[in-house]
């Protein structure tokens, strides 16, 4: 009546043990076998410390991430990837890439800006490209080397490159 091991008879019957148990049985009775645990414990552990050196790199690009169910009240400034998917009230200023699924209610300015079924009621400024997506709605000018929009630009756009796709809907001056 040991505990961690118990018999079974019968078909399918033998001696069970705990995992624990067993692995301490079997590298009591053959090194060869206490070699292969050690050397798979290490392998296993090798493989965790990477996922966690890749996560660690991850969250070390110091990426944001305004989530979905968020709301901020008033500006935004950041010298890093930014994504929002919940709402800003105010500005939004980064010398990076922005990724907007959200919705803005003030100017926007970033290096190269993707709007993405989002709503922006403001200026969008890019030092780059701006990408807009469809049934994203931008109710304001927009300033960029390039635009390549399939959205509603409900403003003036000035830009070195304008591609418009399919759905693209434009109420202003465009000037290249």
């Amino acid at each position: 009546n040991a505990i961690g091991i118990f018999s079974k008879q019968g078909r399918y019957g033998g001696t069970y043990a705990h995992k624990d148990i067993a692995f301490e049985f079997g590298s009591a009775i053959s090194p060869v076998f206490k070699l292969y645990l050690i050397k798979e414990f290490q392998r296993l552990k090798e493989i965790e410390n990477n996922l966690f050196k890749e996560m660690d790199s991850a969250l070390s690009s110091e990426d944001t991430v305004i989530g979905k169910s968020v709301v901020i009240e008033g500006n935004v400034r950041t010298t890093s990837k930014l994504t929002i998917k919940g709402e800003v009230t105010g500005n939004v200023i980064s010398t990076a890439d922005l990724v907007i699924t959200g919705k803005v209610g003030g100017a926007i300015q970033g290096n190269n800006i993707t709007l993405n079924q989002c709503e922006i009621n403001d200026t969008v400024t890019a030092s780059n490209e701006v990408v807009i997506s469809p049934q994203s709605v931008i109710n304001g000018d927009i300033k960029s080397g390039s635009l390549t929009s399939e959205g509603s630009i409900n403003g003036n756009v000035s830009a070195n490159t304008v591609t418009l796709l399919g759905t693209s809907k434009t109420v202003g001056d465009i000037s290249c």
